[in-house]
């Protein structure tokens, strides 16, 4: 009857849809949102708490190369061959009598051959890359921490999206909807995806709080091989490299929660 059609739209919701639905269960019922949530603060706590133990040699090459920063001209060449009015030679004889400003020399010498290999490289600029590395993780310092992390939270998170169903026998019951199963599983790993891209937003959190923090991320548009340690990479843009870095880690988490998922449809079991 129309009646009842009018009260049965009146009463319904957005958070309704099957979308909704499955979203209530992975972040509320299944408790993804309070495992995020402690993830995230944890994040912010490490990012916080790090420390960068910048020596001597490092706050000479960052003076050094935030001055020069950007495309090399002809201009900047000159000022990395000569500090203020003195040659080098007279430069060189001063620095040489004193241990810290030996120290300073050998940076300088050091952003004097960084300024010379840009000068034969079309379109290089000089790039201040220690925040670059630190972000990049050329050290291997955290990264096999970071996937270990990735694996157990997914593990937790996902473990009881199609799980939960079978213990509870919703499963005949989601077959005999309108939309029928495979809508069903549609929204699931539409949640899961959601879930994923969170993950992988707080699984850089740290890494991109220090570099910008301590040291900076200049010449985002730089290509790849202004940073020495990339020197064999193609002329691509540095912000490119952070994107694939983000699409790269997405991916494998999206992976291994499809992983998860599928076991928790075969096993029916919410846990190992």
């Amino acid at each position: 009857p129309a009646p009842l059609r009018r009260i049965g739209a009146r009463h319904a919701r957005a958070g309704a849809t099957p979308f909704g639905t499955e979203l209530f269960k992975l972040f509320c019922v299944g408790g993804a949102a309070l495992i995020l949530c402690l993830f995230g603060a944890y994040q912010v706590y490490d990012a916080v708490q790090a420390e960068s133990y910048i020596d001597a040699d490092e706050i000479y090459y960052r003076y050094y190369m935030q001055n020069m920063q950007g495309p090399l001209r002809a201009e900047t060449l000159q000022s990395a061959l000569a500090s203020g009015s003195l040659s080098q030679a007279e430069y060189s004889a001063l620095m040489m009598g004193y241990d810290s400003l030996q120290r300073e020399m050998g940076t300088y010498q050091r952003v004097l051959a960084g300024a010379q290999r840009a000068a034969q490289l079309t379109r290089c600029q000089m790039v201040y890359d220690t925040g670059w590395l630190r972000l990049f993780d050329v050290a291997d310092a955290r990264d096999a921490a970071d996937a270990l992390a990735a694996a157990l939270l997914c593990c937790v998170c996902f473990a009881g999206l199609f799980a939960m169903e079978k213990q509870t026998g919703m499963a005949r019951v989601v077959c005999a909807t309108p939309l029928g199963r495979s809508h069903t599983v549609k929204c699931k790993l539409r949640a899961a995806a959601l879930a994923c891209g969170v993950l992988t937003v707080l699984g850089v959190l740290p890494r991109f709080w220090v570099a910008l923090r301590d040291y900076g991320l200049g010449c985002p548009f730089a290509p790849l091989y202004s940073l020495p340690a990339y020197a064999a990479m193609p002329e691509l843009p540095l912000m490119l490299l952070v994107l694939f870095m983000l699409g790269a880690r997405y991916a494998a988490l999206r992976f291994m929660a499809g992983c998860v998922l599928a076991l928790g449809q075969c096993t029916g079991c919410t846990s190992g």
